[in-house]
């Protein structure tokens, strides 16, 4: 039985006029390895991966070819719409080099390399490449990770950490530019020098435009560019959506006339808060209820029929607020219209203002002197 199977791999052996050296083939025919190949990153150390080889895009494709017993090589650019040949490559000293370029093979499948070895039947070793990108990106927006496409807002700063790295091309510079909108041009922002095959992990952060410049729902768009010693050049281009800023702050608290307790906005909650920190408290004037500020805290507030509480944002406060009449106590809240609700501009002694919105949820009047409000609020 074992001679039989021999034969039929001898006859197969000559009716072939050439024959495949295979690896990734496990069930298939082989033959001797007479050709490796060596060039682009580091190889892996999995069998199945050795006739593999990464380049990154802007490489330049040099591919050294060691064959024994063979004077030259026929090379072909196999597509998946057809093929190229790539010519005829000498072997000199068991060795040659391959040199190509990411343009000339297309839209790559693999790249047979095929001899006559001693005059033997010809036959051919299959050769895969990955083309990789010259660089890594990550991104932060405000500390916190994303991915593309992102969403950011105003006056955001937008982290961006890159990692380049080359097979053999030394990267000449890398860049980066931003523009507003899907039309119109580039403006720079930053470039680096870089004149080696790999940079460890860089960043270059960016401010996202104010809400003059970049409006909602609109898109900044910041280009990453490589370009090569050899005049190659790749690139990316992140899309990031500017969003209004959500009130990520949502829950709901009680307050009463009978004890010494009210609402501050910086700790979201209840106490014996005093002064600059009373940012919204319960009392009783003229036999009516009332919601107050501390006048230390700065805070103020608008009445509205019209807001809609479910889709609140910041900025939908804030134009909300500026439309209408900033007070300082909203009176008679047990006789506002079950629908309203009421806009806050928290007070801030430093930096921009803070907003949030209250909805009245629950009046209970237990006495002409006592009484309690549950409210649900939104804040950031």
């Amino acid at each position: 039985m074992q001679k039989s199977i021999i034969y039929l791999l001898v006859v197969l052996s000559v009716s072939l006029t050439a024959c495949y050296d295979d690896e990734f083939d496990t069930g298939g025919f082989s033959v001797p390895s007479l050709i490796l190949f060596d060039g682009g990153f580091p190889q892996s150390t999995n069998p199945l991966l050795k006739n593999r080889l990464v380049f990154s895009s802007i490489d330049d494709i040099e591919i050294t070819v060691s064959a024994t017993n063979i004077n030259e090589l026929q090379v072909t650019a196999i597509q998946s719409d057809g093929s190229t040949s790539l010519g005829r490559l000498p072997i000199a000293n068991e060795e040659g080099v391959l040199q190509t370029s990411w343009s000339e093979l297309g839209n790559l499948d693999r790249i047979d390399f095929t001899g006559a070895p001693d005059s033997k039947q010809p036959y051919t070793k299959r050769l895969e490449l990955t083309e990789v990108a010259p660089f890594t990106l990550d991104y932060l927006a405000d500390g916190t990770d994303f991915v593309t496409p992102s969403t950011t807002n105003n006056d955001s700063t937008v982290s961006v950490y890159y990692e380049l790295a080359t097979a053999n091309t030394p990267i000449a510079s890398v860049s980066f530019a931003q523009r507003i909108g899907e039309e119109g041009e580039f403006a720079p922002l930053i470039s680096q020098d870089v004149n080696a095959t790999s940079l460890e992990q860089q960043q270059v952060s960016l401010t996202v435009p104010d809400e003059a410049t970049l409006g909602l729902n609109e898109s900044l768009f910041v280009r990453a560019t490589v370009e090569g010693v050899n005049g190659l050049t790749y690139e990316e281009i992140i899309e990031i959506q500017n969003l209004a800023v959500a009130l990520a702050a949502e829950g709901e608290f009680d307050l009463t006339n009978t004890e010494d307790a009210s609402f501050n906005f910086a700790q979201l909650d209840t106490g014996a808060f005093a002064n600059e920190q009373a940012d919204v408290r319960l009392a009783i004037a003229d036999n009516q209820l009332n919601l107050e500020a501390d006048p230390e805290s700065g805070t103020t507030f608008v009445v509205s029929e019209e807001f809609d509480f479910a889709s609140a944002t910041y900025q939908s406060v804030r134009d909300a607020f500026a439309a209408g009449t900033a007070v300082s106590t909203v009176e008679d809240i047990a006789n506002l219209p079950t629908d309203v609700t009421v806009l806050v501009q928290v007070g801030s002694r430093t930096g921009p203002a803070e907003y949030a919105v209250l909805q009245l949820n629950a009046i209970d009047r237990v006495s002409a002197d006592a009484s309690s409000v549950s409210i649900r609020y939104k804040a950031n």
